[in-house]
């Protein structure tokens, strides 16, 4: 498992208070790990009053097929009362989060890999100019032929 912590916030960088905001985060295809198979039903992660919220995941990284986690953000009407409350908002980023076998914050693994996919092989004779950490390049240049070259992986 790889934890993942984040925090969250409105859009004035305001605390989260009375929200009852959850994420909810979901593998986007069946996958398997090691001898495990993992089936795409939602983790859901309670967001604190103060934005603070952590999730132990699975890394996609180790995964026998490419996959990356959907997530979206629901939060409750802070004026209704009880459990019929309800939802009152949903978010649905389009983020792909490619979690590393070392977890790290969401912030980081965004940013990092926006909705670049790690295992992706980048052709080309120069270097790439978005080239995220992970990722391989496969390094050729104009006197060599397509079928040969060096595969280089940025590591920093």
């Amino acid at each position: 498992m790889a934890l993942i912590t984040g925090t969250a916030s409105d859009c004035n960088l305001a605390a989260v208070e009375n929200f009852g905001l959850e994420l909810v985060f979901t593998i986007s295809a069946p996958a398997t790990s090691g001898s495990a198979l993992l089936i795409t039903r939602d983790v859901v992660v309670p967001v604190t009053d103060g934005g603070a919220w952590q999730v132990d995941l699975p890394p996609t990284e180790t995964m026998g097929q490419p996959r990356h986690y959907k997530m979206c953000a629901r939060w409750r009407d802070p004026h209704a009362f009880g459990d019929d409350a309800g939802m009152a908002g949903v978010d649905f980023p389009d983020f792909e989060l490619f979690v590393p076998d070392g977890g790290g914050t969401f912030a980081e693994l965004v940013h990092e890999h926006g909705t670049w996919n790690p295992l992706i092989i980048i052709y080309s004779p120069t270097t790439p100019s978005f080239w995220p950490k992970g990722a391989l390049w496969w390094d050729t240049s104009p006197d060599e032929s397509p079928t040969s070259g060096h595969v280089r992986e940025r590591t920093a």
